[in-house]
């Protein structure tokens, strides 16, 4: 089994091991002793650190240091490559950190950066290149329709993808194009933020009832539940990537009580439960491109996107 130890006393020699039921039906915690612990040092013991055992009796025993290892050739490459691609360094090269578990490798190269602003020599290529497709493509794609173009920079830091399944023990992922490696905001993102502002504004957000409309379904399309049923709309997103540089942040949030989250209300939410700082990448100070379109000529439909597209953002 694998597991993280939750809980541990070195006066008395024991400790405690949660994990996840064989099911993947919430956490099980497990009682160890420290006779079993099969080369971990005393002093190696941590809240959170990984570790495999096996169960004997009800309790932990043979109690490992869980890691991944490379092969030899793979090892060498991993450390003397040069990354360009950041996204492959974000969520495909995972170091081990120091509070436990992994991190991605792109964090642990800059953790001591405030901020991480994107620039080498292949990623202005990249974005260039970028620019000078997208440009094509939309007069192209909506040459018998209409587009509109916007500049978008947050006021704030923005959060993309955090909500994707992370191996991460202690940092969510983030978006990043699977080609290009820079962050973006996709297509899917840009056209449910307005089709949502739609449904809250005109229907009280009651997507049934904005499915019997055949004017949402005519521009945003519709799947079988549509008074039309499956049909594609007429409004066109396109991915938004940045106009220039990147820049990523960390930021932090801090879980209060997680033994008792974690334990499913079996152990109390005390003040004194040792807080678990999580670090979440965030892209600050950059601008993105954005454009959308219709696939027919309606000025006064276009002219009523761009309205709501203005609106959503706000």
């Amino acid at each position: 089994m694998i597991g993280k130890i939750h809980s541990f006393s070195n006066e008395r020699k024991n400790g405690r091991i949660i994990y996840k039921k064989a099911n993947g039906e919430g956490d099980s915690i497990i009682d160890f002793i420290y006779s079993d612990l099969k080369g971990i040092k005393q002093e190696e013991l941590r809240k959170g650190l990984d570790v495999s055992f096996e169960i004997s009796n009800n309790k932990a025993k043979n109690i490992r240091m869980f890691y991944c290892v490379l092969p030899r050739e793979s090892e060498e490459i991993a450390t003397s490559v040069e990354f360009e691609n950041y996204g492959l360094m974000y969520n495909k090269v995972a170091v081990p950190s120091n509070r436990g578990g992994f991190e991605p490798y792109f964090k642990a190269r800059y953790e001591n950066y405030n901020v991480v602003i994107m620039n080498n020599n292949s990623l202005r290529s990249v974005l260039k290149s970028v620019r000078e497709k997208y440009e094509d493509m939309v007069k192209s794609y909506f040459m018998n329709g209409s587009f509109a173009s916007f500049t978008y920079k947050p006021d704030i830091r923005l959060i993309i993808g955090t909500g994707s399944a992370s191996p991460y023990s202690n940092v969510p992922l983030m978006t990043f194009h699977h080609i290009y490696g820079i962050p973006y905001i996709p297509a899917s993102t840009i056209k449910g933020i307005v089709r949502s502002y739609v449904m809250i504004s005109n229907y009280e957000g009651n997507e049934r009832e904005a499915l019997k409309d055949r004017e949402f379904c005519r521009i945003f399309g519709s799947d079988e539940k549509g008074v039309d049923k499956s049909k594609r709309g007429i409004a066109i997103f396109l991915d938004a990537f940045p106009e220039t540089e990147p820049k990523v942040v960390f930021d932090h949030f801090t879980p209060h009580y997680q033994s008792y989250y974690t334990s499913k209300g079996e152990m109390a939410p005390v003040d004194y439960d040792k807080l678990n700082l999580l670090d979440f990448p965030a892209v600050e100070d950059t601008s993105f491109k954005i454009y959308f379109g219709l696939t027919c000529k309606d000025e006064e439909t276009m002219a009523r996107l761009k309205e709501w597209f203005m609106e959503a953002v706000k």
